[in-house]
Parts: C-alpha cells; sequence; structure tokens
C-alpha cells in the first residue's frame, strides 16, 4: 500500500473445526476441506493483523464487529 490514508489489518478468525463444518455443510469433501485447512494454516502463519474477529457465532455480531473497525478508517 503506497497510499496516504490509514489503514488496519483485520483477521476475520474461526477454530478449525467450525471452519470444517462450515466447509462439510456448502458441499466441500472432507478431503478439500482438510486441503484448504493446511492451505491456511501457512498462509496465514506470520499474520500480523492489528484486530482479530471471532467469526465462530453469529455472523450478524461479526459483520457488526467489523463495521466497527471499517468506520473508523
Amino acid at each position: 500500500y503506497k497510499g496516504t490514508r490509514p489503514y488496519i489489518i483485520i483477521n476475520i478468525w474461526a477454530p478449525e473445526e467450525i471452519r470444517r463444518q462450515r466447509m462439510l455443510e456448502r458441499g466441500d469433501t472432507l478431503e478439500a476441506a482438510q486441503e484448504r485447512i493446511e492451505y491456511d494454516k501457512l498462509a496465514f502463519a506470520n499474520l500480523e493483523a492489528d484486530v482479530r474477529i471471532d467469526n465462530s457465532g453469529n455472523m450478524q455480531e461479526c459483520i457488526e464487529e467489523f463495521l466497527k473497525y471499517v468506520t473508523l478508517i
């Protein structure tokens, strides 16, 4: 980013088991879900976020929490 506007990095997070269950519910195979989980472990291993939002429960609460930070910028 080379702009002058402030920014924050937001990590929207859910536990592995919840992520796996969501993938299976939307039709992914168990193998595909596990591959994605393993990929994400590597891809986000060194993520340094300003904010971490828990997305393990109610989606509306997650969105409201996200919007609190977006409106600050």
